[in-house]
């Protein structure tokens, strides 16, 4: 197992799981405001389910944003040297290893969900998406959040954040283990909890979210900045816009 350089900078810096919980409520929070903003002004009924999911996405992602602000500020910090928030031109590459894993998970699991007869994801912004026709504009604002916002934020907050702080206490191998299952387990908030098959759904979105955040981790840890692991983590979402999200679009061109 890859044993990652020490880093002065992380005995100065000191980030907590209580950062992690703080970002993650601030996103619910924001997705709870916009979603009563969005029902006085008349946006909220099942008709407007697209507009409302393509609004509460981004506003969830800019929440947690700027709590994640407020938290390296207060450390005394930058992204970059509290976070390892660097990106580099090689790091494009990346996105390929995202592609190739959304493709090998979807090799191993679409099998499972014909067993059990599940014909949704789990996911309500990727069911939404595949089930509906959405306008061009709605497209362009699915694939930022999915390809841009969302690795960025996430991977700023659960392999670095969350990371950081586990591997001052734990081994590599276990801070690779924990981190993912946290990882996967959050994303509970993204099933449509009113769904009667919402247990099973999350079932066995777990595994396959786990599945995905370890070879985040480590290369995180391998390479001591987040710019694999944000671009890997876009190339996994980027298949799911244009394969997912893009086919009815795209078949309605033609």
């Amino acid at each position: 197992m890859y044993e990652p350089e020490s880093d002065q900078t992380d005995e100065a810096v000191r980030f907590t799981i209580g950062d992690v919980v703080l970002v993650a409520m601030a996103g619910f929070a924001t997705a709870l405001i916009v979603s009563l903003v969005l029902v006085a002004l008349g946006i909220g009924d099942e008709d407007d389910l697209i507009a409302s999911v393509i609004i509460l996405v981004p506003a969830q992602y800019i929440g947690q944003l700027a709590v994640l602000a407020w938290i390296v500020k207060r450390r005394k910090t930058t992204f970059a040297e509290g976070l390892r928030f660097d990106i580099q031109p090689g790091d494009l590459f990346y996105t390929l290893t995202g592609l190739a894993l959304q493709f090998v998970i979807a090799l191993l699991f679409l099998p499972l969900y014909d067993l059990v007869g599940l014909g949704d994801s789990g996911q309500t912004i990727i069911d939404v998406a595949a089930d509906s026709e959405l306008p061009l504009i709605a497209m362009i604002i699915l694939s930022l959040s999915a390809a841009v916002i969302a690795p960025v934020v996430e991977e700023l907050t659960y392999r670095g954040v969350l990371l950081r702080s586990l591997a001052r206490r734990m081994s590599v191998r276990a801070t690779i283990v924990v981190s993912s299952l946290v990882f996967a387990s959050v994303h509970i908030l993204s099933v449509d909890l009113g769904d009667p098959q919402w247990l099973l759904q999350f079932g066995i979105l777990i595994p396959q979210l786990f599945l995905v955040a370890v070879p985040l981790a480590w290369l995180t840890l391998k390479h001591n900045r987040l710019g694999p692991a944000i671009f890997t983590h876009a190339g996994f979402n980027l298949w799911l816009v244009i394969f997912v999200a893009g086919s009815d679009y795209f078949t309605s061109l033609q």
